[in-house]
């Protein structure tokens, strides 16, 4: 099946679904950009070809623009998960790609209300000078 017309079929099944608008728009933004990347760049036209290859690829070229951190990485990988489940789930393909490749790491912010936490209940009475007040 070709790729824009299994995007077709994704977002309308995504709307029945009563997913909402927020969501829609999200999918509507970024899996435009990963089969672009696939016809563009990987010559990929059918579903059915997409790889774990080329899933990696597009994340590798998010992560080199250097625009993006990784928690918005992570959300291509979702969209492109969402997607693929789908093509499976509809048996439109018969074996799904994303299930080899791992997501991205997300770096993890402790928040300030923790870090002042352990401040107070780990460190030293000495070494809590340089926690904030």
């Amino acid at each position: 099946m070709e790729i824009t017309l299994a995007a077709k079929m994704f977002f309308s099944s995504k709307q029945s679904e009563g997913v909402t608008a927020r969501t829609i728009q999200t999918y509507k933004t970024e899996l435009p950009r990963f089969l672009d990347f696939l016809m563009e760049k990987m010559e990929v036209y059918h579903v059915e070809d997409i790889t774990a290859y080329q899933i990696r690829e597009f994340l590798n070229h998010l992560k080199s623009l250097g625009t993006m951190r990784n928690i918005t990485i992570h959300r291509y990988y979702r969209t492109i998960k969402t997607f693929l489940n789908f093509l499976e789930k509809e048996e439109i393909i018969k074996n799904n790609p994303i299930k080899k490749v791992n997501p991205p790491k997300i770096e993890k912010i402790i928040p300030m209300f923790m870090a002042d936490l352990f401040c107070i209940v780990w460190l030293p009475k000495s070494a809590r000078i340089k926690c904030r007040n």
